[in-house]
């Protein structure tokens, strides 16, 4: 068995037509854990990010809100912020992050797509940074305004926004639905860009000397990454990219790498391969399918590393929840750089797009409008 076959999935799950009990995973055994339900927003939510308060903030899609949970578990009424959002199929308000130094400058950050124009396919990608005062989004500043979305296909902008162990703020970024963007430096679409707290490149970026790049650029060659996440021990960060309808991949990423788009091949009846870019350490493949065939796809949307000292059922691992199937897989990570994925098991089968970890290590989830978190057993 060659390299690209093993990055099948590992283990064989029942299909959707009969759903699993919450926990149910690879041979039948538990997860060991119960979903309880938090609070339920106006909108899809589209991402979480907690402030060291416990605060958790989350995005809606469509209109645009930003919203509050409480420590205690309350969902404020009025909004963080409210924030002119040009929604779409994969449009809209996509992502929050907090600033690491939150408790002295009480930024928070905000990605999506905002009108740039009146028509409704008129849109651009907007890095914007509020400061809380209250609850409130006060002082909104438009960080980097991206060049226009694909005008053509409402699609393929990522993306998410998380703070690096190194202070520089990461952004991945789609190549909306115009494949040559992603392999082009000078175009900031198709990549995970990185930059300062104030939106301007990071100093030592790997093409910041080269003429014409976009000195933003961290990695290139995706597709559509909606999301990403670093590991909290090694500071690795771990990215899926969805694929057209085939080989949907989990990457490990390392500055100035090609990642294979739009070389990347998936004919439907070959093995998935990124011919002259990086190979991913896994591929994603709904239930009684192969990475390669077509509508295999999953959609990962949200990652999250999961402690075993938490969820004893569960172990240390990396949390994914897949869009197309509705539901959260657990990754077990082994090797020396983590980078062999020897187990996948469900562990719910109602994850909608986000993932995220609090202070405490309790993950919490998105279902459509619902906030919810997992609870040991």
């Amino acid at each position: 068995m060659n390299r690209r076959s093993q990055l099948r999935l590992v283990c064989t799950v029942l299909g959707l037509g009969g759903l699993l009990a919450v926990g149910a995973g690879c041979g039948g055994g538990s997860a060991g854990v119960e979903s309880e339900l938090v609070a339920k927003a106006g909108d899809t939510v589209t991402s979480f990010a907690f402030a060291p308060d416990g605060r958790l903030f989350l995005t809606e899609q469509s209109s645009g809100r930003v919203r509050i949970i409480t420590a205690d578990g309350e969902i404020l009424g009025e909004p963080f912020a409210t924030i002119d959002t040009r929604p779409g199929a994969e449009w809209g308000l996509m992502a929050v992050t907090i600033d690491p130094e939150f408790e002295e400058n009480h930024y928070v950050y905000t990605y999506g797509t905002q009108p740039a124009g009146p028509e409704p396919n008129q849109a651009r990608p907007v890095l914007m940074r509020f400061t809380d005062v209250n609850n409130k989004g006060e002082n909104p500043e438009k960080l980097i305004e991206f060049p226009l979305a694909n005008p053509e296909v409402q699609a393929h902008v990522g993306g998410s926004i998380h703070f690096g162990p190194d202070g520089y703020l990461y952004i991945s970024i789609g190549e909306t639905e115009r494949g040559e963007l992603a392999q082009d430096l000078s175009s900031p679409f198709g990549k995970l860009l990185r930059v300062t707290r104030d939106g301007e490149p990071a100093p030592d970026n790997p093409f910041v000397d080269r003429e014409g790049a976009d000195p933003r650029v961290y990695a290139y060659g995706f597709r559509n990454p909606f999301t990403f996440t670093f590991d909290p021990e090694s500071g690795r960060i771990y990215l899926t990219d969805n694929g057209p309808s085939t080989c949907d991949e989990l990457n490990i990423i390392e500055a100035g790498k090609y990642y294979g788009w739009p070389d990347s091949l998936s004919s439907g009846d070959k093995p998935c391969e990124n011919p002259g870019g990086v190979e991913p350490i896994y591929l994603y493949a709904q239930a009684g399918k192969k990475p390669e065939e077509i509508g295999s796809n999953t959609a990962p949307t949200g990652l999250a590393f999961v402690s075993g000292e938490v969820y004893p059922g569960l172990g240390d691992g990396l949390l994914v929840c897949e869009f197309v199937p509705r539901l959260m897989r657990r990754l077990k990570l082994e090797g020396s750089g983590k980078d062999q994925v020897t187990d996948d098991r469900i562990v719910i089968r109602d994850c909608g797009v986000a993932v995220a970890r609090d202070s405490n290590g309790i993950i919490y989830y998105s279902f459509g409008t619902e906030i919810r978190r997992l609870v040991p057993k």
